[in-house]
């Protein structure tokens, strides 16, 4: 048997929109990641610039790297992504682990052979629950130069933390067969972000392992779809929380219990509940409020959390 045959089978999916400045240099980071067999679907999101002209050529150019692009029409890059997973189950049957990818960082060489170790030690391949890996990210402005880290400590991952507080960047996310069917069969409504949606799903149902170190290049720009926010933006963010985001936290939980009910334990049904049902009387209220496992990471937002409690709005 050769290293080559040794080598994980990994397809990334990556859901383009108007990237013409930076695309070309992710396709190459994808293409030269060291230690892995890497296939890459496109879904170009109905971009306005030369994104698809761009991805054409990239195809012609390097005609052995497995490359597939998808045109469709502007959907956002949550349905886009998740029909990228439906795509990729159907067209790839024995792909044992798929990747998220935006379409404006840089990969370090690295990346993909760090999670596949990480998942392989889980038995990620063969175990029939959802496995995900994530990690941190490595800032950098729009010409890569380095401005510091998205984290600077690792998150603790919970079952009931996972559902108040998402912790992955969705870029670093790579993840098994079991996690991708899993997320494009048991949709739940109006997903705001599909990072967290399988993080929750991994969490819940399997595994999520973060790794602290950093290897990824996360570009900040006037373009992007989500990065680090400023204190400035986090105190609006907050503020904004108190007032808009009505009762999303509740009812994400009861379609997750709707969704998955079959496959939670009592356990994991009994913390799912609390967040479900907590507006059903005062018990209820009392008892989300004072539960040391539904915690944020920051004092701020956990005021704010215990402010919406009271005032059920969670």
């Amino acid at each position: 048997m050769t290293d080559i045959d040794c080598m994980d089978d990994i397809t990334v999916l990556m859901s383009a929109y108007n990237g013409e400045k930076f695309i070309r240099e992710q396709l190459d980071s994808i293409r030269n990641q060291d230690n892995v067999r890497v296939r890459l679907l496109v879904r170009d999101d109905g971009s306005s610039d030369t994104t698809g002209r761009i991805l054409t050529e990239y195809m012609a150019e390097f005609p052995d790297f497995q490359m597939a692009l998808v045109r469709g029409d502007n959907m956002g890059y949550v349905k886009s992504f998740t029909e990228l997973v439906k795509i990729a189950l159907v067209r790839y049957p024995n792909c044992s682990y798929f990747a998220f990818s935006d379409h404006d960082d840089v990969w370090m060489r690295d990346k993909l052979q760090t999670a596949t170790i990480t998942l392989n030690k889980l038995n990620a391949r063969t175990e029939n629950i959802p496995i995900m890996y994530c990690s941190n990210t490595r800032l950098v402005d729009a010409d890569l130069t380095p401005v510091g880290l998205f984290r600077n400590n690792p998150p603790e991952i919970s079952k009931s933390k996972c559902l108040i507080q998402n912790i992955v960047t969705g870029c670093t996310a790579v993840f098994n067969r079991k996690a991708a069917c899993l997320f494009a069969e048991r949709q739940i409504p109006d997903i705001a972000v599909h990072d967290q949606f399988l993080y929750i799903i991994c969490t819940l149902l399997g595994k999520t392992v973060y790794d602290h170190e950093p290897h990824i290049l996360y570009r900040l720009h006037g373009d992007n779809q989500v990065g680090k926010p400023n204190v400035f933006k986090k105190l609006k963010q907050s503020a904004a929380k108190l007032t808009k985001d009505t009762h999303s936290l509740e009812k994400r939980a009861k379609d997750i219990l709707s969704a998955f009910d079959d496959l939670l334990s009592e356990k994991d049904r009994e913390i799912v509940s609390v967040l479900a049902n907590y507006r059903n009387s005062l018990g209820a209220r009392f008892k989300l409020m004072f539960d040391s496992r539904f915690r944020y990471t920051s004092l701020l937002s956990n005021v704010i959390f215990k402010i919406k409690i009271i005032t059920g709005r969670v």
